[in-house]
């Protein structure tokens, strides 16, 4: 039920793709966030049957669990939790209370399911683009493959075909369908970030000593211009190490490592879960997203919540939510040299750096909120 005095507005079906791994996953706000004005269902794949089925705030987590088979196979896991979600979204709509919208993460896989479900149950479509999928290097990166360019070409034809006929497209950034041209029209844009916990963040009064860069893949990520952009520094600013933090599989990991070389300086990490994520954040000098293609760059709002400079590639989404030399620094992708100068500003000028992170601080909390956020969401439903 909703908070005693508030009109519920909307039953949610919320549905994606991915593999839910933990309750303490970001999103677990978002759902007791929405759940001031909403209520519903979310349908994820799950890896452990603890996850099947709980409740965060007032909406109902029904997982379908991954066996071994489905663990091996994308395209079979797919395909039965397509099953899974018609059948018992379809049961619950009828028997629960009917749904109002159903919300979809991305536009292409759980999009094409979205728009099934809405055309059988009667309900308003809503797909979030929470990526460049219209970008080839998105899907190939640094090397093409059978499967990574099957995949471009399915989105290239699937997200069109979904976004101009769903209620409402949720982008990052205005630009974000240009790769599709003409061909992906939706008439009800939304353009917000993604959600971010920010007003429970505290700036720092401490700052560390390393750099941080967390995320993957790493050709797509610019892992490897990080790297030599720190290289050219290090030995002027040695006391700052580098910290990268991501899932790198091979042939990819041993490549970074190469450029690595001997360096004692530069630290390689797997990957590792929310709240570890958010302490190297917090414990760092600041952060770095050096990326070929993004659409937004959560961890910059998260690092700018704890008062972090940050530097990022002036590239698709980015300069919508990192405004140079406001709340932090952009580099022209791919230019080593010129994010090695940017580094060396906030290494050199401590004072200048911090100063930054809390022009970074003051501005996240004003524009890029959960507050924010969620009256963009209500707004978009309504």
């Amino acid at each position: 039920m909703t908070p005693e005095g508030t009109q519920r507005r909307g039953r949610l079906l919320l549905l994606r793709f991915g593999v839910f791994m933990s309750k303490k996953n970001i999103n677990m706000g978002k759902y007791e966030l929405l759940s001031r004005e909403y209520d519903g269902d979310i349908f994820e794949k799950v890896n452990n049957s603890e996850f099947r089925a709980f409740q965060v705030g007032n909406f109902s987590f029904c997982g379908m669990l991954l066996g071994w088979a489905t663990r091996k196979s994308r395209l079979l896991s797919n395909v039965l939790f397509s099953l899974f979600v018609v059948s018992h979204a379809t049961a619950r709509h009828l028997f629960r209370g009917r749904y109002t919208h159903i919300i979809t993460y991305d536009p292409f896989g759980a999009g094409m399911l979205g728009l099934l479900l809405s055309r059988l149950l009667g309900c308003k479509l809503i797909c979030e683009v929470n990526g460049n999928y219209g970008e080839k290097k998105t899907w190939v990166g640094s090397g093409p493959s059978l499967i990574a360019t099957a995949k471009y070409y399915y989105c290239r034809f699937a997200i069109p075909l979904v976004l101009n006929r769903a209620y409402a497209t949720k982008l990052l950034y205005q630009q974000q369908l240009r790769p599709f041209g003409a061909r992906a029209a939706p008439n009800n844009v939304h353009v917000f970030h993604e959600y971010t916990p920010v007003l429970t963040q505290k700036e720092m009064a401490e700052t560390g000593r390393y750099l941080l860069f967390l995320g993957s893949p790493w050709d797509v990520k610019g892992v490897d211009i990080l790297i030599k952009a720190y290289r050219r520094l290090e030995d002027r600013y040695s006391q700052y190490h580098l910290k990268i933090v991501g899932w790198f599989p091979e042939p990819g990991l041993s490549f970074l490592k190469g450029l690595r070389g001997g360096s004692a300086n530069i630290e390689i990490c797997r990957a590792v879960h929310y709240d570890e994520a958010m302490r190297l954040v917090a414990g760092s000098y600041g952060v770095v997203l050096p990326s070929r293609s993004e659409g937004m760059g959560r961890v910059l709002l998260e690092a700018m919540a704890y008062g972090k400079p940050v530097i990022a590639s002036r590239v698709d989404g980015i300069p919508t939510y990192v405004k140079d030399g406001l709340n932090g620094l952009l580099f022209e992708s791919e230019n080593v040299a010129d994010l090695a100068e940017k580094l060396e500003r906030i290494l050199a000028n401590p004072a200048d750096a911090s100063a930054l992170g809390a022009r970074a601080y003051e501005y996240v909390r004003q524009h890029l909120s959960e507050e924010r956020y969620f009256e963009c969401y209500r707004m978009m439903l309504q």
